[in-house]
């Protein structure tokens, strides 16, 4: 009786303690999004130094992966017959063998936080297959995967923490782990959330950072444009004359290996080493494209506004293209640069319906052009490069309509729209501006 009567004593003091920590949880977090409105996120990724690595630790990030893939097929086979989102994940799961029968594995080294995470983006896309159907597309259902790729570090100090310049502290990793990167962090930066990455190549953590707006460093020469041209015959074309073309062909190790992958038994374990060494090389094929994406947008960020196209790029790879070299696209770094450039504030997108190639720079004229015409003429007298004169009109548009919001028109309201984003200088009846 005295037992229980301390019990009933300590109840109330309990759901109190748990009631202010809730509000304090909650002024907390309407603090951090305050804040927020005047920073910029940044996503640093540094990689783990993989020789550096013991054998615990070795185990232990292999096993992080693992258990994270035994999670996610055990919840997708739970959704079979029950509602997947009354699943939890207890001590020990239910994994397939290679037979194809259950047996049941011990949960030594993912911790509550990574399973919730994991938990998670299995809810997650439960609710957006969810949404997909209600707008009357045709959806199928979760697969079982072979790998998970990725894990949520949700909490900065609890789930991952820097250590040093060259260290970290993983949870569910034993020790410190070497990485290279870490310069790249600013140091007046808020860290937020984390991924753990698993690449053909290593191990990477990508860390989502903050800055304040007022930190940032933004160097540019005041008063100056550029106009950037994508297309097939000439990937990127600048409007002050330059043209690029990189592309990142598939190396003759890749080559061979694919031959090689041709003739391995399926399910054999050759097959699936040829397979890894393949996705390693498609990773520094990667790699490369990244790097130089990173060093041309750099060098237009130079300017203080950069003007390019809405251009469809996947379509160049249409079959119509191919007598213009469009097999080279897939080798080509354009959607990248153009992805980074969506990204950049001083960016502006027009909209792909803008007449930049057709219509004259002096006289405003517009004039069909063939894919096959490589020099632009007008009635007028004009004459110059093609890809060079759609660049220099992008400068042109974009300096009457400012904008780098897309914004969805159809072609004879971009005639008559005045509308910041998206839209073209209204051409009168006389043909001029």
């Amino acid at each position: 009786m005295i037992m229980m009567a301390r019990h009933r004593k300590n109840k109330p003091v309990e759901e109190e303690d748990r009631i202010k920590k809730n509000n304090l949880i909650s002024l907390s977090m309407s603090a951090t999004r305050e804040k927020r409105k005047t920073q910029k996120c940044k996503v640093v990724t540094v990689k783990i130094q993989s020789n550096k690595l013991n054998l615990s630790q070795r185990t232990a990030l292999k096993m992080l992966f693992v258990e994270a893939k035994w999670i996610r097929n055990e919840m997708i086979n739970f959704g079979e017959n029950n509602s997947i989102f009354d699943y939890s994940c207890g001590d020990t799961i239910r994994v397939m063998d290679k037979d194809r029968k259950f047996i049941t594995k011990e949960r030594n080294f993912i911790s509550a936080q990574q399973i919730q995470s994991v938990i998670a983006e299995v809810k997650d896309n439960i609710r957006s297959l969810s949404k997909l159907k209600q707008k009357g597309n045709s959806i199928g259902a979760l697969n079982y995967v072979s790998e998970v790729k990725s894990i949520d570090l949700k909490q900065h100090g609890a789930t991952y923490k820097i250590k040093s310049k060259t260290k970290m502290k993983i949870q569910g990793v034993p020790g410190d782990v070497k990485v290279f990167g870490l310069e790249q962090l600013d140091e007046s930066c808020d860290f937020a959330n984390a991924k753990l990455l698993n690449k053909p190549d290593g191990y990477y953590v990508a860390i989502v950072t903050y800055i304040d707006e007022g930190k940032i460093k933004d160097d540019f020469i005041p008063n100056t444009d550029i106009g950037v041209d994508m297309g097939v015959k000439n990937n990127i074309t600048l409007s002050d004359g330059r043209k690029l073309n990189v592309f990142v062909d598939e190396t003759d190790r890749l080559k061979k290996l694919q031959r090689e992958l041709s003739r391995r038994e399926k399910g054999s374990n050759n097959r699936n080493k040829t397979i890894k060494e393949i996705r390693k090389e498609y990773q520094k094929m990667s790699n490369i494209k990244e790097d130089i994406s990173n060093k041309i947008v750099s060098d237009l960020k130079q300017f203080e506004n950069i003007y390019f196209q809405d251009e469809n790029i996947k379509a160049w790879k249409n079959k119509n293209y191919l007598a213009n070299g469009s097999k080279k696209i897939q080798h080509s770094i354009l959607g990248r640069v153009k992805t980074k450039l969506k990204n950049c504030e001083r960016a502006y997108m027009l909209n792909k319906f803008v007449a930049t190639t057709q219509t004259c720079k002096e006289c405003g004229i517009k004039n069909k052009q063939s894919l096959s015409d490589r020099i632009y003429s007008c009635s007028c007298g004009y004459t110059a490069d093609r890809d060079v004169h759609s660049a220099n009109m992008m400068i042109l548009f974009g300096k009457q309509f400012i904008g780098a919001e897309r914004i969805e028109l159809t072609p004879v309201e971009i005639l008559s729209s005045t509308a910041p984003c998206g839209a073209v200088r209204r051409i009168d009846e006389t043909g001029s501006f």
